[in-house]
Parts: C-alpha cells; structure tokens; sequence
C-alpha cells in the first residue's frame, strides 16, 4: 500500500481540504484556483477556503498578475512549513507533558482512601483488571 500523504497530514492534524489543496500545489507548483479544483478533485470554494487557511499560516503565497483577474498560488517550501510543523509539535509535546505533571500533583492531593467502582461490562470489567495488574507490578 503507497504512503498516502493526505491521510498523514490529516493525522498530524491538518484540515482534509487543506492537505488535498498543498498537495496539489505542491504537485503543480503554480497555479490558479480552478487548476488546483480539478488536480485535487475539491469544490473550488472549498479550495478558496483552504487557500485562505493555507496563506495565513505562510504555508502558500497568492502572486497577483498585472493585468489579470485573480491570480495563482504557489506552496511555501516543503522544508520550510515542516519545519513548523515540527516546532509546532514539539510546543504541543512540552505544554502536554507539563498539563501532565501539574495533574498527577493535583491528583496526589485528591487521592481518596476508599473507593468503590461500579464496573459493568465485559469489557469495563477486563480494562479494570489489567489496570490493577499493571498497578500490582
């Protein structure tokens, strides 16, 4: 099976037209709205949209044309927007692993000393037994 570049991004958690709209831009390297409708086969306003989105985080850049009604697109360097991405995703990491440390202390403070579950379901049943195995370890 090929890598899939939109379902990556999407999982890293881009928006689906907007992965579909880079991609083709990518692909074309300049190009007008309904060129990149048909290349990434979306609903041209749907690609307006994503262009907007795309632009305002300095992932494309729209190239006026004297003379010319509109214009064209061209990506941003690949390099260049996966490096903030990356940074993006590291900021994300650091802030989750704080969130993380700030509630295991709140959690400490809260811990009660008698605590009765109402588990119902197989499954419910089962998750808590490997939680109390893995919590015996």
């Amino acid at each position: 099976m090929p890598f899939d570049v939109i379902k990556e991004l999407e999982r890293i958690g881009w928006n689906k037209n907007d992965a579909k709209v880079y991609v083709a831009l990518v692909e074309l390297g300049e190009a007008n709205p309904q060129e990149i409708a048909r290349h990434s086969e979306t609903d041209r306003t749907r690609v307006y949209d994503a262009l907007k989105r795309l632009m305002k985080k300095g992932y494309c850049a729209k190239q006026i044309q004297v003379g010319k009604r509109g214009g064209t697109y061209r990506a941003e360097k690949v390099e260049r927007v996966f490096q903030i991405e990356i940074e993006e995703i590291e900021i994300t990491l650091e802030s989750s692993k704080m969130i993380l440390d700030e509630l295991k202390e709140l959690e400490k403070e809260s811990e009660r000393t008698e605590f009765l579950d109402d588990i119902r379901g197989k499954n419910r049943i089962r998750d808590k037994m490997e939680i109390f195995i893995k919590e015996a370890k």
